[in-house]
């Protein structure tokens, strides 16, 4: 989804209309943005910018998170002014910028301009008791769906009278049948009062 320029220019006119940032050289800086065609056409708004190659953290005031931050690779800096040298000298290059407000997940007017971050790891909205419930349910998937191929197999060599692979197989089913019996939890018998 390509975002207009235009689009990203009125973000960042209601940003700073709506809200004080925490650091009053980032109110510069966005005007320089605002001011650049070219640069803005680079622009990415998104969340979790850390992730990104190269981007921007902003905070209004009210928001947990920090009041500036560029990243840039490896480099982490609060420093305002780096941030401006290297966007001016780099304005080609794809900047992704945070914008963390009050209310932020909720406004429709910072949802227009939104991307998603390519940056983010492919695990990374997954939590893990998530992974575990996935892990154990594709676990028992395979379990159920290997067992019905083996008693399938079974009678496909039953109907051919093919006795060499039925016995095969119906080693293999028994052999499964028992781990699985081993590694199910074992029940105790009620106890009559």
């Amino acid at each position: 989804m390509t975002i207009s320029i235009d689009s990203k220019k009125s973000c960042l006119h209601w940003f700073l209309n709506r809200y004080k940032v925490k650091q009053r050289e980032v109110v510069y800086l966005l005007h320089y943005v605002m001011r650049e065609d070219d640069l803005l056409e680079s622009v990415h708004f998104v969340y979790d910018v850390q992730y990104a190659k190269r981007g921007w953290l902003i905070s209004a005031e009210g928001a947990k998170k920090p009041g500036f931050k560029f990243y840039n690779n490896q480099l982490v800096t609060a420093d305002v002014d780096k941030a401006f040298h290297d966007v001016r000298l780099n304005k080609g290059e794809p900047l992704y910028i945070e914008l963390s407000f009050d209310g932020v997940k909720r406004s429709l007017d910072y949802h227009r301009v939104l991307e998603d971050n390519p940056f983010i790891p492919d695990d990374y909205y997954v939590q893990e008791q998530d992974r575990r419930t996935i892990e154990d349910l594709l676990d028992t998937t395979l379990e159920v769906g290997y067992e019905a191929w083996l008693r399938k197999e079974i009678d496909r060599c039953l109907d051919e009278g093919d006795h060499a692979q039925f016995n095969v197989l119906s080693l293999q089913l028994q052999r499964y049948l028992t781990e699985k019996a081993m590694t199910l939890p074992h029940v105790q018998p009620m106890k009559k009062k």
